[in-house]
């Protein structure tokens, strides 16, 4: 009797995936690398690398285009906290420096730009808040992200303030989540 060895052709199967995690390492939350919500400024290295246009909204870490004047980015903020920024003014342009927690003991500590010992410096008071994207939501991937408000674009945080204190007033009260919010880039000359 003679043995052959037949091959043959069978269908793509899906490979089944175990519930939950894999045990495949601890981290903590600041091993995360949290995506900021920017606006693509002109001269920005993503513009200047064709990643984006200027105007266009993008996260940090994939690079990934969000939305622009047309087409806004909605949102839901889960939390808020408030930042300075200190920057130290190098031929005029301001580098940063450092972040620090925005308290009530410092909150008149700093002025926007001071003198430290022969050198200028410049304090952003900035509003910040934690942020999923109304698309990941939808389709089950939300991810959190950072949406920051400072220097002349800190005026359009306060809304997401307002309803925060308007949430809070409600009875009962109501999460800083109970609403989606859009955000859109305006070309400005």
């Amino acid at each position: 009797m003679t043995k052959k060895n037949e091959v043959t052709a069978t269908t793509k199967k899906e490979l089944a995936m175990p519930e939950g995690g894999w045990n495949d390492g601890d981290f903590e939350a600041k091993d995360l690398l949290v995506p900021m919500i920017c606006v693509a400024q002109g001269q920005s290295d993503i513009v200047k690398q064709g990643k984006a246009k200027p105007n266009d909204i993008y996260e940090t870490v994939n690079k990934t285009v969000l939305g622009d004047a047309k087409t806004p980015v909605n949102f839901v903020p889960l939390k808020y906290f408030k930042t300075w920024v200190h920057c130290e003014l190098v031929k005029g342009t301001p580098e940063f420096r450092s972040v620090e927690p925005y308290t009530i003991a410092n909150s008149t500590r700093y002025a926007y730009e001071e003198d430290r010992q022969g050198v200028m410096w410049r304090n952003y008071e900035v509003l910040n808040f934690y942020v999923v994207l109304e698309k990941e939501l939808k389709e089950g991937t939300a991810f959190p992200y950072l949406l920051s408000f400072r220097s002349s674009n800190k005026k359009k945080g306060r809304p997401l303030i307002n309803h925060m204190a308007r949430a809070r007033a409600l009875n009962p009260p109501q999460p800083l989540c109970s609403m989606t919010f859009a955000l859109s880039s305006v070309l400005t000359p």
